[in-house]
């Protein structure tokens, strides 16, 4: 889950990695633009608003085993 959401400066998203896995975050602005991607072995993931303009992006996050996706908004 993405907290908070909808956020103006940064958010964090949490999700379970026990195994301490590769996950990479790909987010996309809501054309399908790929605007930032990221990875981690942890269990969280800080998105920083840095110059993303407000608006609606689509997430997936992706690891071996397992994936998510969903929308967060920027204010």
């Amino acid at each position: 889950s993405i907290q908070p959401n909808p956020f103006s400066t940064a958010a964090e998203l949490h999700f379970s990695n026990a195994g301490h896995q590769v996950f990479d975050l790909v987010i996309t602005d809501i054309n399908g633009n790929v605007v930032r991607t990221l990875n981690t072995t942890g269990n969280t993931i800080t998105i920083n608003r840095d110059e993303l303009p407000a608006g609606m992006y689509l997430y997936r996050l992706t690891g071996i085993s397992e994936s998510q996706s969903g929308k967060f908004v920027i204010n």
